[in-house]
């Protein structure tokens, strides 16, 4: 059996054993029970992450990450990884008046290369000055999603003075995305299906969701 882990999707090639990858890559909502009436009543509640193809599974990278060591202790398998690591220039990277905004910055560059991961930080810290930092030594395209419109002008606002460039906006009525985009997560949806939208995403290396 076989792991070939991409940057999006990590295939599981060979003999594996659904029943057992099912506990690991599924998860049920909160409050699941209350869910609309398109789900069946003998719905049990749990959402599968596992896509089947020809050959085997796949999986979402970052969680396949995240559950390896279980899966190690179940099966005997190879991994092989075909990771296309974002790029950066860090000459680029601003001055910091908070050490700590340096560390969170370089820290984010190197998760980016292993599929992501978390930033945790209280109110005041910095987060937007830290996000535009790393958009502004990053050298691909990429995506800062906000849940309304008063965040993305702030974040908008930041993006630019940071980066020193023309940022995109996908939100209050308008798609307009370029290297580096500030987008509500409402617009994006309403969008989501559309072919400028397809040709757009299919670019993006690299997305922050606040």
């Amino acid at each position: 059996m076989e792991a070939i882990v991409a940057n999006r999707w990590t295939r599981l090639e060979g003999d594996w054993d659904y029943d057992i990858l099912l506990p690991l890559f599924s998860f049920r909502p909160e409050g699941y029970f209350w869910m609309p009436s398109y789900r069946t009543r003998h719905w049990d509640g749990w959402v599968s992450l596992i896509q089947r193809y020809d050959g085997g599974y796949r999986v979402p990278t970052g969680l396949f990450l995240a559950q390896q060591e279980s899966l190690n202790e179940q099966f005997e398998f190879q991994t092989s990884y075909k990771l296309e690591q974002p790029k950066f220039d860090l000459h680029k990277l601003p001055k910091f008046d908070r050490p700590y905004q340096s560390d969170c910055v370089h820290s984010m560059i190197t998760a980016s290369r292993t599929g992501g991961g978390l930033v945790l930080a209280g109110t005041g810290t910095g987060k937007t000055y830290i996000a535009a930092a790393f958009f502004r030594a990053f050298l691909g395209s990429g995506c800062f999603i906000v849940d309304e419109l008063t965040l993305q002008r702030q974040t908008f606002e930041e993006l630019t003075k940071v980066t020193g460039e023309s940022i995109g906006i996908i939100g209050d009525s308008k798609f307009s995305p370029r290297r580096i985009t500030v987008a509500t997560v409402q617009t994006l949806a309403r969008h989501a299906r559309s072919l400028r939208y397809e040709k757009w995403s299919k670019n993006l290396e690299v997305v922050i969701a606040d």
